[in-house]
């Protein structure tokens, strides 16, 4: 039923099937309802709540980041809303949108708190609560092929915030559209550098890439090679420390680094070890006295064999931090620049950078690998 009800979903969300629409009765909600026992919302962005009529100067008309944000955003938040009510794991998806205290919650009934747990809250903590909670949500979902429908609406409402959050008006940049010929200019990567982070944030680029223009141009290029929708992050790469070194000073193996993501990918190891968990399987099954019948398809997968995954292999783990993203989709920039635009787009995206807010991610991070 689940299958074929979330098939339905993009067809104008047609009628329940009767068993659903039963279940939906008995619960005492319908598919516009948030789920019991949860909060659902959007993050707060004060750069939408102080830009009301006026769009982002320098970057966005009013139109596109109504559509981008409000509309578009709304109905991806309806369409989660909808997806975790529907879903057979419900109360473990609910639960990441709680708000609890460890003596009254009760999805966190006999919950303690260990190392464990103080590790997992190291690696996803925030200063937002409600991003903090899309991320919970993401992490329960990713390797669950039935949360699909739940995942891709959670990262695409996480991912935008990244991005609009890092953001500041600009008037003084140009938005308009363009011609062909914008195709054929060569980047100047010995020009001055417009809104350039503070100096302590600069270093560090500099111990990443080299220097700000080879970071700029860097950044700017990997946008503008994503074909189609996606982000491009900036992200603290930290290793995350293991059980019993939660003292240790861990900076020396931290970075900043530059990656994509396509259509609902999130910048987050959600999904490693994937073929070593394969490899588990196989070698289990093959250790079984019982007949292969044919059901598990896994077991005729081709696993790559222990000296193939050695090149792929991280003895550490890392952890990524996201500080900023770029929004690579066609509807970001068709309206405002243009089909020959992306370029000019993303020339205005590095002028409307707000570095105070990415330094800040940075500096929190940082500092707690060396404590």
């Amino acid at each position: 039923m689940l299958r074929k009800t979330l098939s339905g979903l993009p067809i104008a969300r047609r009628a329940f099937s009767s068993r659903a629409a039963c279940r939906q009765v008995e619960l005492g909600v319908d598919n516009q309802s948030e789920p019991v026992g949860a909060t659902i919302i959007l993050p707060s962005l004060s750069i939408v709540e102080n830009s009301e009529n006026t769009g982002i100067p320098g970057l966005f008309s009013d139109s596109v980041l109504k559509d981008i944000w409000t509309e578009q955003t709304a109905q991806k938040l309806d369409d989660l809303k909808y997806g975790i009510s529907e879903s057979p794991l419900r109360s473990t998806l609910e639960s990441a949108f709680v708000e609890y205290n460890s003596n009254k919650n009760v999805f966190l009934k006999g919950h303690k708190t260990s190392a464990a747990n103080l590790m997992e809250d190291f690696a996803i903590t925030t200063n937002n609560p409600t991003i903090d909670k899309y991320y919970k949500l993401l992490s329960k979902t990713a390797k669950k092929p039935t949360e699909q429908f739940v995942f891709q609406n959670a990262s695409a409402i996480y991912n935008l915030y990244y991005f609009l959050s890092s953001l500041k008006p600009n008037p003084d940049n140009t938005v308009a559209k363009v011609g062909v010929e914008e195709l054929y200019k060569t980047p100047d990567v010995f020009s001055e550098i417009k809104n350039a982070p503070r100096p302590e944030f600069e270093s560090q680029i500099e111990a990443s890439f080299g220097s700000l223009q080879e970071f700029k141009t860097l950044l700017l290029s990997t946008a503008k090679a994503v074909k189609g929708n996606g982000y491009t992050w900036l992200v603290y790469k930290f290793r995350q420390p293991e059980l019993g070194q939660e003292t240790r000073d861990l900076s020396r193996f931290s970075s900043l680094a530059i990656l994509n993501t396509y259509n609902h990918g999130t910048p987050h190891h959600f999904r490693a070890g994937q073929i070593s968990n394969a490899r588990a399987f196989k070698k289990q099954k093959s250790e079984s006295s019982e007949e292969d019948d044919g059901s598990f398809a896994m077991y005729k997968i081709d696993i790559p064999s222990l000296e193939q995954a050695q090149d792929t292999y991280d003895p550490l783990k890392y952890v990524y931090e996201p500080l900023m993203a770029i929004g690579n989709n066609p509807s970001f920039y068709l309206r405002d620049y243009g089909v020959f635009g992306k370029a000019s787009y993303l020339e205005n995206v590095w002028n409307c950078i707000d570095w105070s807010v990415v330094e800040t991610r940075w500096a929190n991070r940082a500092l707690s690998t060396r404590r």
